[in-house]
């Protein structure tokens, strides 16, 4: 499994994802992708996590591979769900990041959910 998460800049510099279950797989973290970057980055890309990265139909159509998106924000319209479900990739948000609960900057809760995205993955690829 190709994984990119394409908006890494927006964690603290010192919070890493840990390591995933899976023996094999591709991992790319990039601090920022304008639009044709990011079509460049992840048409590969069998799950692509996005922090603040808006991805519409088009992009969402340009990665051929993609099965699971995982949104960490709070906010979902980031994301073209709906021509996400045509293409059956599967969407997961992450739970309990309301700007009033959870702030990014902090280092414990940017940890927290590196750690949750990795557990989603972990559970995708063990239940696939």
């Amino acid at each position: 499994m190709n994984i990119v998460i394409p908006d890494s800049q927006l964690l603290p510099a010192d919070v890493e994802f840990p390591p995933l279950a899976a023996n094999k797989f591709g991992w790319q973290q990039f601090l920022g992708l304008d639009r044709e970057e990011l079509k460049e980055r992840c048409w590969r890309s069998h799950c692509v996590v996005t922090l603040n990265t808006p991805l519409d139909a088009e992009l969402i159509n340009s990665m051929a591979k993609l099965e699971l998106l995982i949104i960490a924000n709070a906010d979902t319209s980031l994301v073209d769900t709906q021509t996400a479900e045509k293409n059956n990739i599967t969407v997961c948000q992450v739970p309990n990041l309301e700007p009033a609960e959870f702030d990014i900057n902090n280092q414990h809760q940017a940890q927290q959910l590196c750690n949750t995205i990795v557990g989603i993955i972990d559970h995708y690829m063990q239940t696939k």
